[in-house]
């Protein structure tokens, strides 16, 4: 089933901006899905069996995200979304931008121990902007990206072990001799700041 709706079946419309803080959303196979307006999901877990998040129009914001699903991280069939502090871990596959999409940005976020494509970019799709993110435990994925420039060694971007507080316990907080504490820097320019809180 679907978790999290920003639509016009639940009353959304395209102007609306909304923001939702400290959420957990496990098992279904989808998490959230936004078809209009703007949704900012902050210090949020999207732990899923299928898609975590679809974007079908609008814009999704995910700041200090957990995803981690057995099935896709994200998938944007149109509209927009921004990842700033995220962490995306064992994942299978990762985020899927089409051709209708309008745009990806990745900041400052971590890609660990993923096992398939962390970025497939359809052709005509928009290429995403990735800094200041660090990639991690590939398993020797020979192309975990698609359609897009691999963005590691650019733009800021690492390839070190971030020292999670306990990986095999499923903590996946930064140690206190994690080298990416403090690490990166993101402007905030562009943020728009929400209208309500749920």
């Amino acid at each position: 089933g679907m978790g999290l709706v920003a639509g016009p079946a639940t009353g959304w419309a395209a102007g609306d901006s909304t923001w939702v803080a400290d959420l957990t959303l496990r098992g279904g196979s989808r998490g959230v899905r936004v078809e209009a307006g703007s949704l900012l999901l902050e210090n949020v877990e999207l732990r899923q069996t299928g898609t975590a998040a679809l974007v079908e129009g609008g814009f999704l914001h995910l700041r200090r995200a957990l995803l981690t699903t057995s099935g896709r991280a994200a998938r944007l069939t149109a509209g927009s979304m921004r990842m700033e502090a995220c962490t995306m871990v064992d994942q299978e596959e990762g985020l899927l931008v089409e051709s209708g999409a309008a745009g990806l940005d990745v900041e400052r976020s971590l890609f660990a121990r993923c096992t398939g494509t962390l970025v497939e970019v359809e052709a005509g799709g928009p290429l995403p902007a990735v800094g200041c993110s660090d990639f991690w435990g590939l398993y020797g994925n020979p192309q975990p990206f698609v359609g897009m420039p691999d963005p590691r060694g650019g733009s800021g971007n690492l390839e070190v072990d971030p020292l999670f507080c306990d990986a095999p316990g499923g903590e996946w907080s930064l140690s206190s001799l994690s080298p990416l504490l403090d690490a990166g820097a993101v402007s905030y320019t562009h943020l728009t700041l929400p209208t309500k809180r749920i």
